[in-house]
């Protein structure tokens, strides 16, 4: 038997918040069901909780395995070229790259990195580097705690259904 699996995506837009349930297939995904919550920042809590249990009741959205996709205009991507040497400490040197591209100690960031490629010939890595400020995944991840809802990751909006 295949073990095909499902998640949930969500995303928080300026005016509505979008929730989509993936299955997962031997070769692909499907979206099972959606669902768009209009105008969710100015409605009362209560109202919104009450919609999204009326969505979750109905199937639309699954609360376990939730992933929230951060819009790209809100997460800084940086490449970084690396001495390959550094690998065997590359948490710390990623943290050091960190505080060098945050504003200031007020602005503190959440961060993530992916090494692109390794080049041995040349003895060099290349790092992706995401960054969103604290202050900002606070507020969505307490908003979202409002409404019942706990992501278990994060990702970019453009790669979180792909990462699902």
């Amino acid at each position: 038997m295949l073990n095909t699996g499902t998640a949930a995506g969500i995303q928080i837009l300026p005016d509505k918040l979008v929730l989509v349930n993936v299955r997962r297939g031997f070769r692909d995904f499907s979206i099972k069901q959606s669902a768009v919550l209009e105008d969710f920042k100015e409605a009362p809590v209560a109202e919104m909780r009450n919609k999204l249990r009326q969505q979750i009741q109905n199937g639309a959205v699954k609360s376990e395995n939730l992933v929230l996709g951060l819009p790209a205009e809100e997460v800084m991507l940086r490449l970084i070229e690396l001495p390959i040497e550094v690998e065997e400490n590359l948490d710390q040197v990623v943290r050091f790259q960190v505080e060098k591209f945050e504003p200031s100690e007020e602005e503190r960031s959440y961060y993530d990195y992916v090494v692109l490629s390794r080049d041995e010939a040349q003895k060099k890595i290349l790092l992706q580097i995401a960054m969103v400020r604290q202050s900002l995944l606070n507020d969505y991840v307490m908003l979202l705690k409002e409404l019942g809802l706990t992501p278990s990751a994060v990702r970019l909006s453009s790669l979180a259904l792909h990462q699902l």
